[in-house]
C-alpha cells in the first residue's frame, strides 16, 4: 500500500476567478490570509489579482487554494512553504517573485526548491521500491505512477491508455550490474493487454494488462520476440543476433502446457553479416536444446539433408539436391565420412554408384 501524501502540483500560478468560483469561494470564507472576499477576473497585471496552488493526494483528488497575490507574495519572502505548510514549487515562488520584486535577489534556498519539472517521489518500505509519479494532467485524468525503481535497481515504466483507463506497465530495464547474469543491461517491452479474464482484470498486479512482446540486450546482442496472452502466456517465437560480425533469426515453436523458456528451435536464418549469409537451416525436435538438424537450404538453390542415425553416424548430412547449369535436379547422396557415393540426374534419367555401400535410410 502506498503512503498517502499531500503534494503540492504544478499550478497555474495568476488565475482569474470567474464569477462563479469568486462566489463560490467567498461563501466558504475568502481568502485564507487576510480573510477578504476575493475580486473576479483580476489578472496578473490587476490590483486583487488571484494565485491559485493545487495540492493533491495520492488518491488523485485535487483541491485547489487561491489567495490574493500580493499578500501571498509577502508571506512568501520568508516562508519555505505556502501557507498551508505545503512546500513551494520554484516555478511557482519565482512566478510571484518576477511579478512583484522582478531583478530583486533570489534567496539560495530558492534555488533548493523543487521544480514542476521533477516528478514526486514515494518510497514503500513493504517491497523497497521508490515510485515517481507523473502528477501533471496531460497523460491522465489522475495522478499516476510513471515508473519506479527496486532496491536492486531494475526500473519499470508504465503508460496511460487513454480508452481503457488503465495504467499498464511498458518497459522493465535491468542494471548492468548486480542481476542475474542473462538480464545484465537488458530492457523488457510490453503492450497493452485488454485482459479478457474478469478474475484478473485488477490493477494489482503488473502483468494483468501488459503482455511481453520484446527483450533486448544490447551487450549480448540479442532481440526475444514474444506472442500470446498476459500474465505468463507469452512465449518466445523469433531470437535475433546482431553485431559487426554476426547476423542471425532464430524461429521456435511451443509444446501447449510448456513453460516459457521451454521454446525449442525450429529454424535460423543468417544474414548478410554472418558467414554463413543466405542460408536457413531447419530443425526437428519438441525439446529445447536437444532439436536435431534436418535440412539447410543454400542461396544457390542448393539444399542438403540431414539424418538423427544414418549408416551407423548420429547426425549426418545423408543427401544434396541442387540444379545443374542445364537446369537438371541433381542429388547426390553421401556415405558418413561426406563423400559422394550416388548420384542422380533427373534430366539424363541416369544414376551413378560411386561405392558398394547401401545408402538407402
Amino acid at each position: 500500500m502506498l503512503p498517502r501524501v499531500n503534494v503540492v502540483l504544478p499550478t497555474d500560478a495568476f488565475h482569474a476567478l470567474s464569477m462563479d468560483e469568486a462566489r463560490q469561494l467567498n461563501e466558504d470564507g475568502g481568502d485564507p490570509i487576510t480573510g477578504d472576499d476575493y475580486p473576479r477576473g483580476r489578472e496578473a497585471q490587476d490590483d486583487g489579482a488571484t494565485f491559485r496552488i493545487t495540492t493533491r493526494g495520492a488518491d488523485g483528488r485535487p483541491n485547489n487554494q487561491y489567495y490574493d497575490a500580493a499578500t501571498l507574495w509577502r508571506w512568501a519572502q520568508d516562508h519555505r512553504t505556502d501557507p498551508r505548510r505545503n512546500p513551494w514549487f520554484r516555478e511557482d515562488w519565482m512566478a510571484l517573485h518576477d511579478q512583484y520584486a522582478p531583478g530583486s535577489p533570489v534567496p539560495p534556498w530558492v534555488n533548493a526548491l523543487q521544480s514542476t519539472d521533477d516528478r514526486r517521489t514515494t518510497f514503500n518500505a513493504d517491497n523497497q521500491t521508490t515510485y515517481y509519479w507523473d502528477d501533471s494532467l496531460e497523460l491522465s485524468p489522475n495522478p499516476r505512477v510513471a515508473y519506479k525503481v527496486t532496491s536492486d535497481g531494475v526500473k519499470t515504466y508504465y503508460v496511460w491508455n487513454t480508452e481503457k483507463g488503465i495504467n499498464y506497465r511498458s518497459m522493465i530495464e535491468y542494471p548492468i550490474q548486480g542481476h542475474i547474469a542473462w538480464l545484465r543491461g537488458s530492457t523488457q517491452f510490453f503492450e497493452f493487454y485488454d485482459q479478457p479474464d474478469p478474475l484478473f482484470q485488477s490493477t494489482d498486479r503488473d502483468w494483468n494488462y501488459s503482455r511481453l512482446v520484446k527483450h533486448r540486450n544490447p551487450t549480448d546482442k540479442w532481440t526475444r520476440f514474444y506472442e500470446g496472452p498476459a500474465r505468463g502466456g507469452e512465449r518466445m517465437v523469433r531470437q535475433q543476433f546482431k553485431g559487426a560480425r554476426i547476423e542471425e533469426l532464430w524461429h521456435y515453436g511451443n509444446t501447449p502446457g510448456k513453460n516459457r523458456g521451454d521454446e525449442y528451435k525450429v529454424k535460423v536464418e543468417y544474414g548478410p553479416r554472418s558467414v554463413l549469409k543466405g542460408q536457413v537451416w531447419y530443425y526437428q525436435g519438441t525439446v529445447r536444446g536437444e532439436e536435431s538438424l534436418r535440412k539447410i537450404t543454400f542461396p544457390n538453390g542448393q539444399t542438403d539433408y540431414y539424418a538423427d542415425y544414418y549408416m551407423g553416424q548420429q547426425n549426418v548430412r545423408y543427401k544434396s539436391v541442387f540444379r545443374s547449369a542445364k537446369a537438371s535436379m541433381i542429388m547426390l547422396r553421401y556415405d558418413p565420412e561426406g563423400r559422394v557415393i550416388n548420384l542422380g540426374d533427373e534430366l539424363t534419367d541416369t544414376t551413378i554408384d560411386y561405392t558398394d555401400f547401401d545408402a538407402s535410410l
